[in-house]
């Protein structure tokens, strides 16, 4: 079979397409042709050697993977042979076959084809567990979700009008309609300042942020929350600019350590850094 190895640290030219064999299933896992693998902000920071959990050089990024059971382990009863699944491999997703923890896989209803349920994996996942996970979110309350036209941004979006919040979205100049068709007040941080922006719009502050750029953005983010608001930094845009690092985990961690502190404090504005870790078994926290 052909897959796409990381060789080195770089941009889109550092993968290079190899032979392998066919991997074999473990007694949880499955065996997956894949039809379509999705391209992650996480399989960026792998290619950047940013990524703190990547294998080694070479390996073969590819977090979410949508295809079909060709083969079961001996422990799986759960999913049979021909059974369209999505899943989160984390990596080995750019790879015409991936095998992965059974916990880790949905079965794709008939309805949805391979192409639009790759989508729904890391990030509406992502999306759901953050709006849900950290704050007890109820009909009314406000929401500023930046990077709103991106991937997890629309889905936030989505999720949170199911929700019945009044959500703002951060966003460049030609995404506007994007955050507005899917429910978004959107701000054009290309022409406005978005923290002063949201301070017009709600003098009181938001209750609630979802921030994947990172950085001093954490700290303008913080400044527009209500005094019990919270803030969930999941990504770290700031650090790369046109495919390239232009900051490092250290400089982020200097943000983010006084921010998670700060936030013990009794009454205090709350930050947590999200991410999707699987746990011994397999399985999505």
């Amino acid at each position: 079979m052909k897959h796409a190895v990381l060789t080195k640290i770089g941009g889109p030219e550092s993968l290079e397409l190899q032979e392998t064999t066919i991997p074999k299933p473990l007694k949880d896992e499955l065996l997956v042709k894949v039809d379509h693998a999705g391209v992650a902000f996480a399989d960026v920071m792998m290619r950047h050697g940013k990524y703190p959990s990547a294998p080694k050089l070479p390996f073969t990024p590819g977090y979410d993977i949508c295809g079909t059971v060709v083969e079961t382990g001996d422990n799986v009863s759960d999913f049979n042979v021909g059974d369209k699944i999505i899943a989160l491999t984390q990596f080995g997703g750019y790879a015409q076959y991936a095998t992965v923890h059974h916990g880790r896989a949905i079965k794709v209803p008939e309805l949805i084809t391979t192409s639009e349920a790759v989508v729904l994996v890391l990030n509406y996942i992502s999306a759901y567990q953050m709006l849900t996970k950290y704050k007890k979110l109820t009909s009314g309350n406000t929401v500023l979700i930046h990077s709103a036209a991106g991937g997890v941004g629309t889905a936030a979006l989505q999720i949170a009008r199911t929700m019945g919040l009044k959500t703002y979205g951060t966003c460049s100049t030609g995404k506007t309609k994007i955050v507005e068709q899917n429910g978004g007040i959107a701000i054009d941080y290309k022409t406005v300042d978005f923290a002063q922006q949201m301070r017009k719009l709600e003098p009181d502050g938001v209750d609630f942020i979802l921030d994947p750029i990172g950085g001093n953005h954490w700290i303008q983010s913080k400044s527009v929350l209500k005094p019990k608001g919270t803030l969930v930094g999941f990504g770290f845009f700031s650090m790369f600019q046109n495919d390239k690092v232009i900051g490092s985990i250290m400089d982020i961690g200097k943000i983010m350590i006084p921010l998670i502190l700060g936030s013990m404090l009794p009454g205090a504005k709350k930050f947590h850094m999200y991410s999707i870790k699987p746990n011994q078994y397999g399985k999505i926290q």
